[in-house]
């Protein structure tokens, strides 16, 4: 993942914890560090695809929890953009923390060197576990 897709994933984030925890609103693509990066259309920029698109292989945020936020609002609150937890609804708040939840999943996952020391025949050495890294290559 490029290090500008990093950043707007984690503005997107950002976002959905001020959702959930009542600070913040969701206002669609308009408040969307990711939508903004990527064509609202495509969602590619440059043949690099949205995290999300990466995911659900679907455009926008079809198939992730965002769909079941968004009939929630439109139809159980007749509300439209911007949404926002409303007051006494569990459901909203569950909705926005499955969304939130998504988003979190969709971070690298960061690999670590992990040494470990190994006695054998009471002498010790190193032993050093690499690791395969996003591009296929061993990492240490």
């Amino acid at each position: 993942m490029k290090k500008a897709t990093l950043v707007a994933l984690k503005k997107s984030i950002k976002k959905w914890e001020k959702v959930v925890d009542g600070s913040g609103e969701d206002d669609g693509s308009e408040n969307c560090a990711l939508c903004k990066r990527f064509d609202a259309e495509t969602c590619v920029l440059y043949g690099e695809q949205c995290p999300i698109r990466k995911k659900t292989r679907r455009k926008g945020c079809a198939g992730t929890p965002f769909i079941t936020w968004q009939n929630h609002q439109d139809y159980d609150h007749e509300e439209s953009f911007p949404y926002a937890i409303q007051l006494g609804c569990k459901k909203c708040v569950v909705l926005a923390k499955k969304e939130l939840n998504f988003l979190k999943s969709l971070l690298p996952f960061k690999r670590k060197r992990i040494e470990v020391r190994v006695f054998h025949q009471k002498e010790p050495f190193d032993l050093v576990i690499k690791f395969i890294g996003e591009d296929g290559k061993w990492n240490s």
